[in-house]
């Protein structure tokens, strides 16, 4: 499970993998392991521990999937999902927690900073005020959530970003362009699905599967649940949606009679080649 490849400073979930790191960990996926598309994986889970295979996957659909990732695995012809929160592609905007990251450490701050339905503390370093305002900001839904971050960014004298890190539908394309990147759904606006009424849940489920399909033209059948938060129920509307499959976020092997719509993942981190080498072969012991 990958989200980001990228150089950045601020990192405090461990979710991105330089440039470089990921290359030579996709050097020894193709050297030492059986890497094959998700599809394939759960079709024949009974190989898995002996044969070594894996199947790469991607949360979110940054743009450096297709700009740093996508060469990387065209070069070692490893096949990769990427799941993609489909509200984001071809927005101006970049994903709520870039967002608030940007606010939180280029923001002008002081004690008078007042945001209705936010407790703002000035007073706390930017990643401490980033981690506190997360926190508050993730049970919001998606519409009150961006007119909170749209009042915290004038508060904070922010100019809104011109360069976000989402996609647009043109690069959604070419990611999707020659069959070896498969795009999943990642629901539509990337909210915590149990948070959701059934209909709530079935609306975000099923129309990333509908937006990413006219894009990408063709059947999009893998699902990922945001922020790997899931019930009995959201599975069984991934189901009921259309998917064939769906990831969540428990680490763990894919064994015979695997639910189809709870697939495990391990993560990877910021691992040099040997110690991510290190880490997936003692993952399958």
């Amino acid at each position: 499970m990958y989200h980001r490849v990228a150089d950045i400073s601020f990192d405090p979930w461990r979710l991105a993998v330089s440039p470089a790191n990921f290359a030579e960990q996709m050097d020894v996926v193709c050297k030492h392991f059986n890497p094959v598309p998700l599809a394939e994986l759960t079709a024949n889970p009974r190989s898995t521990p002996r044969s070594r295979t894996v199947a790469v996957t991607f949360d979110d659909g940054y743009r450096d999937s297709l700009e740093d990732a996508k060469p990387v695995l065209e070069r070692y012809g490893i096949p990769a999902t990427v799941f993609v929160a489909s509200g984001y592609v071809g927005s101006s905007r970049d994903f709520w927690w870039d967002e608030l990251e940007r606010i939180c450490f280029t923001g002008e701050f002081d004690s008078r900073t007042d945001v209705p339905g936010l407790d703002v503390n000035p007073a706390l370093e930017p990643s401490d005020l980033y981690l506190d305002l997360w926190q508050q900001l993730r049970s919001h839904r998606f519409d009150a959530r961006r007119e909170l971050l749209d009042e915290l960014e004038k508060a904070a004298r922010v100019p809104p970003t011109t360069s976000p890190n989402t996609m647009t539908t043109e690069e959604l394309a070419e990611l999707a362009d020659g069959g070896l990147v498969e795009i999943g759904g990642h629901t539509v606006n990337h909210p915590s699905l149990p948070m959701l009424s059934s209909e709530e849940q079935y609306e975000e489920i099923h129309g990333s599967r509908i937006q990413l399909e006219q894009v990408v033209g063709r059947p999009v059948t893998s699902f990922c649940h945001p922020h790997g938060d899931f019930t009995r129920e959201s599975a069984e509307l991934v189901r009921e949606a259309g998917y064939e499959r769906s990831c969540v976020s428990v680490p763990g092997p894919v064994r015979a009679g695997v639910d189809p719509f709870q697939i495990p993942r391990r993560r990877a981190e910021n691992w040099r080649g040997d110690e991510f080498g290190w880490h997936l072969s003692r993952f399958f012991r």
